[in-house]
Protein backbone atom coordinates (compact mmCIF):
# COMPACT_ATOMS: atom_id res chain seq x y z
CA UNK A 1 0.00 0.00 0.00
CA UNK A 2 2.76 2.29 0.77
CA UNK A 3 4.05 1.68 -2.54
CA UNK A 4 0.94 3.18 -4.32
CA UNK A 5 0.33 5.92 -1.91
CA UNK A 6 2.80 8.18 -4.22
CA UNK A 7 1.29 7.01 -7.74
CA UNK A 8 -1.98 8.41 -6.53
CA UNK A 9 -1.13 11.66 -4.99
CA UNK A 10 0.75 11.94 -8.71
CA UNK A 11 -2.88 10.91 -10.50
CA UNK A 12 -5.24 13.19 -7.44
CA UNK A 13 -2.94 16.63 -7.93
CA UNK A 14 -3.46 17.29 -11.70
CA UNK A 15 -6.84 16.44 -11.25
CA UNK A 16 -7.21 19.20 -8.29
CA UNK A 17 -5.30 21.23 -9.98
CA UNK A 18 -6.84 21.88 -12.94
CA UNK A 19 -10.18 23.01 -12.17
CA UNK A 20 -10.80 26.64 -11.21
CA UNK A 21 -13.01 29.78 -11.39
CA UNK A 22 -11.66 33.01 -12.22
CA UNK A 23 -14.38 35.81 -12.55
CA UNK A 24 -14.19 38.55 -14.44
CA UNK A 25 -16.58 42.25 -13.33
CA UNK A 26 -17.29 45.19 -15.49
CA UNK A 27 -19.27 47.96 -13.81
CA UNK A 28 -20.46 51.06 -15.83
CA UNK A 29 -23.07 54.13 -14.88
CA UNK A 30 -25.79 55.28 -16.31
CA UNK A 31 -27.15 59.07 -15.40
CA UNK A 32 -29.90 61.02 -16.49
CA UNK A 33 -32.01 63.59 -15.27
CA UNK A 34 -34.66 60.83 -14.78
CA UNK A 35 -32.05 57.86 -12.88
CA UNK A 36 -29.05 56.88 -12.20
CA UNK A 37 -27.78 53.01 -12.85
CA UNK A 38 -25.00 50.86 -12.20
CA UNK A 39 -24.39 48.08 -14.92
CA UNK A 40 -23.24 44.92 -13.77
CA UNK A 41 -21.81 42.14 -15.96
CA UNK A 42 -19.87 39.29 -14.78
CA UNK A 43 -18.40 36.41 -16.84
CA UNK A 44 -16.90 32.96 -15.75
CA UNK A 45 -13.95 32.45 -17.36
CA UNK A 46 -12.50 29.55 -15.72
CA UNK A 47 -13.49 25.85 -15.78
CA UNK A 48 -15.39 25.15 -12.98
CA UNK A 49 -19.01 26.56 -12.18
CA UNK A 50 -19.51 29.00 -9.65
CA UNK A 51 -22.35 29.08 -7.08
CA UNK A 52 -24.54 31.40 -5.21
CA UNK A 53 -23.09 33.97 -6.80
CA UNK A 54 -24.55 37.64 -5.59
CA UNK A 55 -23.10 40.99 -5.94
CA UNK A 56 -23.61 43.26 -2.82
CA UNK A 57 -22.91 46.93 -2.88
CA UNK A 58 -20.94 48.36 0.22
CA UNK A 59 -23.28 50.68 2.20
CA UNK A 60 -22.73 54.75 0.96
CA UNK A 61 -23.11 57.80 3.17
CA UNK A 62 -24.04 59.25 -0.82
CA UNK A 63 -26.60 56.51 -2.11
CA UNK A 64 -29.29 54.09 -1.09
CA UNK A 65 -29.53 51.29 -3.77
CA UNK A 66 -32.14 49.31 -5.10
CA UNK A 67 -32.15 45.68 -7.05
CA UNK A 68 -30.49 42.51 -6.50
CA UNK A 69 -27.91 40.83 -8.95
CA UNK A 70 -27.60 37.00 -7.96
CA UNK A 71 -27.92 33.40 -9.75
CA UNK A 72 -28.02 30.22 -8.00
CA UNK A 73 -24.96 29.22 -10.64
CA UNK A 74 -23.05 30.32 -13.23
CA UNK A 75 -21.19 27.98 -15.79
CA UNK A 76 -17.76 28.07 -17.22
CA UNK A 77 -17.94 30.98 -20.08
CA UNK A 78 -21.83 32.02 -18.79
CA UNK A 79 -22.47 35.90 -18.02
CA UNK A 80 -24.93 37.21 -15.67
CA UNK A 81 -26.02 40.87 -16.05
CA UNK A 82 -28.24 42.70 -13.60
CA UNK A 83 -28.40 46.34 -12.79
CA UNK A 84 -28.93 48.77 -9.36
CA UNK A 85 -30.99 51.47 -9.29
CA UNK A 86 -29.31 54.26 -7.63
CA UNK A 87 -30.95 57.03 -5.10
CA UNK A 88 -29.42 60.31 -3.87
CA UNK A 89 -29.69 60.56 0.11
CA UNK A 90 -28.79 63.98 -0.32
CA UNK A 91 -28.11 67.17 -2.30
CA UNK A 92 -24.77 66.34 -4.23
CA UNK A 93 -21.90 68.72 -5.66
CA UNK A 94 -20.89 67.86 -8.91
CA UNK A 95 -18.31 65.86 -9.63
CA UNK A 96 -16.97 62.16 -8.75
CA UNK A 97 -18.51 59.65 -6.35
CA UNK A 98 -17.56 56.29 -5.47
CA UNK A 99 -19.45 53.09 -6.09
CA UNK A 100 -18.08 49.70 -4.37
CA UNK A 101 -19.47 46.10 -4.51
CA UNK A 102 -18.89 43.20 -3.44
CA UNK A 103 -19.10 39.74 -5.15
CA UNK A 104 -19.48 36.35 -3.50
CA UNK A 105 -19.77 32.89 -4.92
CA UNK A 106 -18.76 29.58 -4.02
CA UNK A 107 -17.49 26.49 -5.52
CA UNK A 108 -18.63 22.89 -6.34
CA UNK A 109 -17.87 22.38 -2.09
CA UNK A 110 -19.65 24.97 -1.10
CA UNK A 111 -16.30 26.98 -0.12
CA UNK A 112 -16.83 31.14 0.22
CA UNK A 113 -15.01 33.23 -2.35
CA UNK A 114 -15.31 36.99 -2.66
CA UNK A 115 -14.10 40.09 -5.07
CA UNK A 116 -14.09 44.00 -4.61
CA UNK A 117 -14.79 45.83 -7.37
CA UNK A 118 -15.31 50.21 -7.73
CA UNK A 119 -16.35 52.62 -10.62
CA UNK A 120 -17.52 56.09 -10.41
CA UNK A 121 -20.52 57.83 -10.17
CA UNK A 122 -20.33 61.24 -12.25
CA UNK A 123 -22.67 63.57 -11.85
CA UNK A 124 -22.55 67.10 -13.67
CA UNK A 125 -19.51 68.26 -14.75
CA UNK A 126 -16.28 66.42 -13.60
CA UNK A 127 -12.54 66.94 -13.00
CA UNK A 128 -9.38 64.76 -12.36
CA UNK A 129 -8.28 64.27 -9.22
CA UNK A 130 -5.04 65.71 -8.32
CA UNK A 131 -5.13 63.41 -5.54
CA UNK A 132 -3.62 59.92 -6.94
CA UNK A 133 -2.30 56.58 -5.09
CA UNK A 134 -1.31 53.22 -5.48
CA UNK A 135 -1.01 49.97 -3.04
CA UNK A 136 1.73 47.85 -3.48
CA UNK A 137 1.13 44.31 -4.38
CA UNK A 138 1.66 42.06 -1.59
CA UNK A 139 2.40 38.23 -1.35
CA UNK A 140 1.02 37.14 2.19
CA UNK A 141 1.50 33.08 3.13
CA UNK A 142 -1.87 31.09 3.55
CA UNK A 143 -2.85 31.47 7.29
CA UNK A 144 -0.12 34.62 7.80
CA UNK A 145 -0.28 38.01 7.19
CA UNK A 146 1.65 40.52 5.48
CA UNK A 147 2.35 44.67 5.01
CA UNK A 148 1.72 46.49 2.23
CA UNK A 149 2.11 50.03 1.33
CA UNK A 150 -1.13 52.60 0.02
CA UNK A 151 1.00 55.51 -1.63
CA UNK A 152 -0.74 58.84 -1.86
CA UNK A 153 0.20 62.26 -3.92
CA UNK A 154 -1.07 65.40 -3.64
CA UNK A 155 0.25 66.73 -7.41
CA UNK A 156 -2.31 69.91 -7.07
CA UNK A 157 -1.11 73.44 -5.75
CA UNK A 158 -3.46 73.55 -3.11
CA UNK A 159 -3.66 71.79 0.57
CA UNK A 160 -5.93 68.96 1.01
CA UNK A 161 -7.81 66.49 3.51
CA UNK A 162 -8.28 63.08 1.98
CA UNK A 163 -11.00 60.73 3.70
CA UNK A 164 -9.24 57.39 3.05
CA UNK A 165 -11.51 54.20 2.94
CA UNK A 166 -9.97 50.80 2.86
CA UNK A 167 -11.97 48.17 1.07
CA UNK A 168 -10.91 43.84 1.19
CA UNK A 169 -12.69 41.00 0.22
CA UNK A 170 -13.77 38.31 3.08
CA UNK A 171 -10.75 36.45 3.29
CA UNK A 172 -8.59 39.35 4.07
CA UNK A 173 -8.52 42.01 7.19
CA UNK A 174 -7.12 45.13 7.64
CA UNK A 175 -5.67 46.76 10.49
CA UNK A 176 -6.81 49.88 8.63
CA UNK A 177 -10.21 51.12 7.74
CA UNK A 178 -10.78 55.14 7.55
CA UNK A 179 -8.32 57.78 7.77
CA UNK A 180 -7.74 61.32 6.97
CA UNK A 181 -4.71 62.35 5.63
CA UNK A 182 -3.50 66.28 4.66
CA UNK A 183 -1.49 66.59 2.49
CA UNK A 184 0.75 69.87 1.15
CA UNK A 185 0.80 71.11 -2.44
CA UNK A 186 3.22 68.51 -4.44
CA UNK A 187 3.42 66.53 -0.86
CA UNK A 188 3.35 62.57 -0.92
CA UNK A 189 2.65 60.32 2.50
CA UNK A 190 2.73 56.56 2.99
CA UNK A 191 -0.44 54.71 5.15
CA UNK A 192 1.10 51.24 6.22
CA UNK A 193 -1.36 48.61 6.16
CA UNK A 194 -1.15 45.48 8.05
CA UNK A 195 -3.56 42.23 6.32
CA UNK A 196 -4.34 39.07 7.52
CA UNK A 197 -5.77 36.28 5.66
CA UNK A 198 -8.62 34.49 7.31
CA UNK A 199 -9.80 31.70 5.12
CA UNK A 200 -7.51 32.62 1.72
CA UNK A 201 -6.52 29.76 -0.11
CA UNK A 202 -3.03 29.32 -1.19
CA UNK A 203 -2.55 29.94 -5.03
CA UNK A 204 -5.41 33.19 -4.74
CA UNK A 205 -5.13 36.49 -5.58
CA UNK A 206 -6.97 39.00 -4.49
CA UNK A 207 -7.98 42.61 -5.55
CA UNK A 208 -8.11 45.44 -2.91
CA UNK A 209 -8.97 49.12 -3.12
CA UNK A 210 -8.99 52.26 -1.17
CA UNK A 211 -11.12 55.53 -2.45
CA UNK A 212 -9.35 58.54 -2.09
CA UNK A 213 -12.05 61.82 -2.02
CA UNK A 214 -11.63 65.41 -1.25
CA UNK A 215 -13.61 68.47 -2.06
CA UNK A 216 -13.38 71.95 -3.25
CA UNK A 217 -16.04 73.33 -5.52
CA UNK A 218 -16.23 70.03 -7.25
CA UNK A 219 -16.53 66.12 -5.33
CA UNK A 220 -13.41 63.98 -6.47
CA UNK A 221 -12.57 60.43 -6.04
CA UNK A 222 -9.68 58.23 -6.66
CA UNK A 223 -9.66 54.48 -6.85
CA UNK A 224 -6.03 53.45 -5.42
CA UNK A 225 -5.99 49.28 -6.31
CA UNK A 226 -3.23 46.81 -5.36
CA UNK A 227 -3.31 42.64 -5.82
CA UNK A 228 -2.32 40.53 -2.54
CA UNK A 229 -1.37 36.95 -3.80
CA UNK A 230 -1.97 34.16 -1.32
CA UNK A 231 1.62 31.98 -1.13
CA UNK A 232 1.97 28.33 0.47
CA UNK A 233 3.04 28.36 4.01
CA UNK A 234 6.70 27.80 4.19
CA UNK A 235 6.33 25.15 7.60
CA UNK A 236 8.79 25.40 10.23
CA UNK A 237 10.68 22.52 11.85
CA UNK A 238 8.18 20.37 13.77
CA UNK A 239 7.74 18.76 16.89
CA UNK A 240 8.22 15.44 15.19
CA UNK A 241 11.58 16.47 13.25
CA UNK A 242 12.71 17.48 16.48
CA UNK A 243 12.32 14.19 17.95
CA UNK A 244 13.88 12.69 15.57
CA UNK A 245 16.83 14.79 15.74
CA UNK A 246 17.09 14.21 19.56
CA UNK A 247 16.97 10.45 19.14
CA UNK A 248 19.65 10.15 16.84
CA UNK A 249 21.69 12.65 18.71
CA UNK A 250 21.33 10.15 21.58
CA UNK A 251 21.53 6.60 19.66
CA UNK A 252 24.75 8.24 18.40
CA UNK A 253 25.65 9.15 22.59
CA UNK A 254 25.05 5.72 23.19
CA UNK A 255 26.92 3.81 20.69
CA UNK A 256 30.22 6.34 21.48
CA UNK A 257 29.83 5.47 25.05
CA UNK A 258 29.07 1.78 24.14
CA UNK A 259 32.32 1.78 22.23
CA UNK A 260 34.18 3.35 24.69
CA UNK A 261 33.78 0.81 27.08
CA UNK A 262 34.52 -2.17 25.02
CA UNK A 263 37.89 -0.60 24.32
CA UNK A 264 38.29 0.32 27.91
CA UNK A 265 37.37 -3.27 28.58
CA UNK A 266 39.93 -4.88 26.07
CA UNK A 267 42.60 -2.93 27.37
CA UNK A 268 41.99 -4.08 31.25
CA UNK A 269 42.04 -7.68 30.15
CA UNK A 270 45.50 -7.63 28.36
CA UNK A 271 47.27 -5.58 30.88
CA UNK A 272 46.13 -8.50 33.29
CA UNK A 273 47.04 -11.32 31.30
CA UNK A 274 50.45 -9.59 30.55
CA UNK A 275 50.62 -9.56 34.67
CA UNK A 276 50.05 -12.85 35.01
CA UNK A 277 52.55 -13.99 32.52
CA UNK A 278 55.41 -11.58 34.46
CA UNK A 279 54.27 -13.74 37.63
CA UNK A 280 54.54 -16.86 35.99
CA UNK A 281 58.00 -16.07 34.67
CA UNK A 282 59.16 -15.36 37.79
CA UNK A 283 57.82 -18.39 39.92
CA UNK A 284 59.58 -20.78 37.02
Amino acid sequence: MKRLFPLILLLLVPLAAGSYISISVTLSTEVTENYTRVHVSLEQLGDEAAYEIEVVPFSSEYFAFGGEVKKDKLYPQEKLRGVFEVYPKKELKEGSYPFVAKIVYHDANRYPFSIIAFNPINYGKVSASEVVGSIKNLDVEEGGFGRTVLKIKNSGERRREVRVKLYLPNELKGNVEKEKIVLAPGEEKNLNIEITTRGALKGSSYSIGATLEYEDERHHTFFATGLVRVVERKEGKGLLWWLEVIFIVLLSIFIYLKVSAGERSEGLGGNSHTKRGEESSDSS
